[in-house]
């Protein structure tokens, strides 16, 4: 029986799918120019912007794999990380890499230590939750200065992002435990367990390094293809349910879920198209005077956690040939947008009294990640600074704990 309900249940997802792309055909052919501003828009943002942030960075990940300084990082993070979520320390570096390039980076890497058997499935599941995070970069310079123009705001939401980030990891290292069947201690020196792991990992690959140099290259070229082609059909789905009215059918139904808040038509057009697209419904919400100014920073907190389905298919094709599952990471980002939205609230009062000036300009302007030149530049440089500090405070954190537990011979 369970299996004819699962031929049943799959049958019909194979239907929808057939019809949602047949209406999309169908969009276009009627709406030709419309459709192809829209791709053309989605193309411009990820041409600029994603294409140059994020290729040194699959590169550089690759490479740093292949030559085992990723192993070799993970020694020095075991501590912390079996400390804070029972990951192995290899997960520390999705971890940097997520927390400062952005999403859906960490896929990637996950998708990779995964795919070497450095990590178990329950282990990539957490580390891919954890890890999968918006850019700080992101945060300030385009929704705190960009949409909203207050730099201070962008402190405060980049706050709330990465503590609901730790509060889900917390709750999945209570789901999960300790899912590893690896021993934390041997016997002799990290620092020569490091080393030694680094040489195991260069040697198990074997590639010259003008062959990885090659495969990084390609490998991560094609893996941006699909996040810019992600970022095209949605752009175009986006404009096809609000030229063919199903924007406002979704709002309408929504309308009736979210009675009890209130809320008008333009919030929830705002909110339902961030649930597709994360810079525009950011946008469109802060462009909104109909609710306080708090419920728009909660909206765009929840978002943020969210990343938008154009992000979920994203993760989805980066970990497709893995066997991570994409429900986990679905059931993950539901989780961090409830705490996030949450936490805004909790959180506001004590923001407002170390920061009295905090109520924005609203002036509605492109924002200026599309317009500034230098901005490639800027974000290598900050991205890279991040890295920098994160991974010394973690490596810091990693040793202090690591002397802790020699002292005591425990581990909590």
């Amino acid at each position: 029986m369970s299996r004819l309900n699962f031929n049943m249940n799959h049958r019909f997802f194979t239907f929808l799918l057939a019809m949602c792309a047949a209406f999309l055909v169908l969009f276009i052919i009627i709406f030709p120019e419309e459709a192809f501003q829209s791709s053309l828009q989605g193309l411009n943002i990820w041409w600029k912007i994603v294409f140059p942030s994020l290729l040194p960075f699959f590169i550089l990940s690759e490479i740093l794999i292949a030559y085992g300084v990723i192993r070799m990082f993970g020694v020095w993070l075991e501590p912390l990380m079996r400390f804070l979520f029972k990951v192995p320390g290899i997960g520390g570096w999705a971890l940097a890499m997520g927390w400062t390039v952005g999403y859906p980076s960490s896929a990637q890497i996950t998708s990779n230590i995964r795919q070497q058997n450095l990590i178990t499935r329950d282990e990539g599941e957490k580390i891919l939750a954890i890890s999968h995070s918006s850019s700080p970069i992101f945060i300030i310079n385009v929704i705190a200065i960009g949409f909203f123009h207050h730099m201070q705001l962008g402190l405060f939401i980049t706050i709330i992002h990465f503590i609901s980030l730790l509060i889900l990891g917390f709750v999945l290292r209570l789901y999960y435990g300790d899912t590893s069947n690896r021993p934390l201690t041997q016997n002799n020196h990290f620092i020569v367990r490091s080393v030694r792991a680094m040489i195991q990992a260069h040697q198990q690959d074997g590639r010259t390094f003008g062959k990885l140099l090659g495969d990084a290259v390609i490998s991560s070229t094609q893996n941006l293809l699909m996040i810019g082609g992600t970022m095209m059909l949605f752009a175009v789905i986006i404009k096809m349910v609000t030229l063919t009215n199903l924007l406002s059918l979704i709002n309408k139904l929504l309308t009736q879920f979210f009675n009890i808040m209130n809320l008008s038509e333009n919030t929830l057009a705002s909110i339902t198209t961030g649930w597709f697209e994360i810079n525009l419904g950011a946008y469109q919400i802060s462009t909104l005077q109909s609710i306080p100014f708090i419920w728009q920073i909660a909206f765009i907190c929840s978002l943020l956690a969210w990343s938008g389905f154009s992000v979920h298919l994203q993760v989805k094709s980066l970990i497709q040939n893995t066997d991570l599952r994409y429900r986990s990471f679905l059931v993950s980002r539901m989780l961090q947008a409830l705490f996030s939205f949450v936490l805004t609230f909790l959180l506001w009062k004590p923001y407002q009294i170390l920061f009295s000036d905090v109520q924005p300009s609203f002036v509605n302007t492109t924002p200026k990640y599309v317009e500034a030149p230098n901005t490639v530049w800027s974000i290598w440089e900050n991205t890279f600074i991040f890295i920098l500090i994160l991974l010394c405070t973690m490596l810091i954190l990693s040793i202090f704990i690591a002397i802790f537990r020699a002292i005591f011979h425990k581990f909590v």
